[in-house]
């Protein structure tokens, strides 16, 4: 589940940096989270084409039920900003099976002048993949 408060979002060198917060709503332990490439090889996409990208790691590769995994992201300074941000994370179970879940939220700095309530968390689908492959698209600190 996202959880995003614009009142820690800042401006630091004409570039806003915002805070970003999953927080593990299943029934187990999630291991190797990893921020994972779509496939135009970007980890964060927008629908508008703006440029996001990863500003801070992940602060954990791991999240037990209810803790919560946060990183940071990054885009210019605009004045008119209304962006459906979208990345995904993928991450495995204690035995080994592999996840990958899709987030999506608006950013704005026109009407909200911060996140939008209009968010989505998607289901985690299970994939089946070369775990070589899996850990070639991820961006995490392990």
């Amino acid at each position: 589940m996202l959880k995003l408060n614009s009142k820690k979002i800042r401006l630091e060198n004409g570039r806003y940096i915002l805070p970003i917060q999953i927080v593990n709503v299943g029934k187990g332990t999630a291991v190797n989270v990893g921020l994972r490439k779509y496939d135009t090889d970007d980890f964060i996409i927008t629908k508008e084409g703006k440029a996001y990208y990863v500003y801070d790691y992940l602060n954990y590769s791991y999240a037990c039920e209810k803790d919560a995994i946060t990183f940071e992201i990054t885009t210019e300074e605009e004045k008119n900003i209304n962006n459906i941000v979208q990345f995904k994370i993928v991450f495995s179970d204690l035995i080994g099976n592999w996840y990958e879940q899709e987030f999506s939220f608006i950013y704005d700095t026109i009407f909200v002048h911060g996140f939008s309530r209009d968010m989505e968390s998607k289901r985690p689908k299970k994939i089946d993949e070369d775990f070589n492959d899996i850990l070639g698209g991820i961006y995490s600190q392990v």
